[in-house]
């Protein structure tokens, strides 16, 4: 399958350490497209001349991943956390170290999705970060992703208006930042933080305008 790949602009920043370095200065926004082929998705339903013809909206088109991270949380908000975050640049390497901050079972639910976005913020000189990665999935990806968290160090939180389904890994000392991942419908949102700041939220509030 074809993935189309836009990077954003280049930032370099000095960062402290390892995997926050990584994060920091190397992640800016990439987007996904992936078409779907199989019959399932793509077929209409059949019409006579006697029944009248109706249009379906498969849940999975209900959002539409935007094309740049602005569009997915404008950085109007992201600043509204600490107004020196700024977007830093995407790269391989650190989408591989998502997927130790995230879990690997989230980040492959995140690249197999239809279409997907990869954001990260962060501040010059420090280790603060903040990334969001959200796609639309699909049933199965959602229904195995879910059993896994659900067995995991991951804790399940009491649904919202904006999620039906949100797990948290809190910070301590071995886990020097906060993650989490919320699911609306077909829609997954993950999010990885050393800063104060509702990433996950921001960014289903944005996804739910489009």
């Amino acid at each position: 399958m074809a993935r189309n790949r836009r990077h954003l602009r280049t930032l370099t920043v000095p960062i402290a350490f390892g995997v926050v370095a990584c994060v920091t200065a190397c992640f800016g926004g990439v987007t996904t497209q992936v078409s779907n082929s199989s019959s399932a998705e793509t077929s209409s339903p059949s019409s006579s001349p006697d029944s009248p013809t109706t249009s379906v909206t498969p849940v999975e088109d209900q959002f539409e991943i935007p094309e740049d991270c602005d569009e997915l949380i404008p950085i109007s908000v992201i600043q509204s956390f600490d107004p020196r975050l700024e977007l830093h640049t995407h790269s391989e390497e650190a989408e591989a170290q998502f997927a130790v901050l995230l879990g690997p079972k989230t980040m492959a639910a995140l690249t197999s999705g239809r279409e997907s976005i990869y954001c990260g913020w962060g501040i010059s000189h420090t280790d603060a970060f903040g990334y969001v990665g959200a796609a639309v999935i699909s049933d199965s990806v959602k229904k195995d992703l879910l059993h896994s968290l659900r067995d995991s160090v991951y804790v399940e939180r009491e649904a919202t208006t904006n999620a039906e389904a949100i797990f948290v890994r809190s910070q301590s000392v071995e886990h020097q930042y906060m993650s989490e991942v919320d699911f609306d419908g077909n829609l997954l949102v993950a999010s990885a933080y050393s800063i104060s700041g509702d990433f996950a939220k921001a960014a289903l509030e944005s996804l739910r305008k489009n």
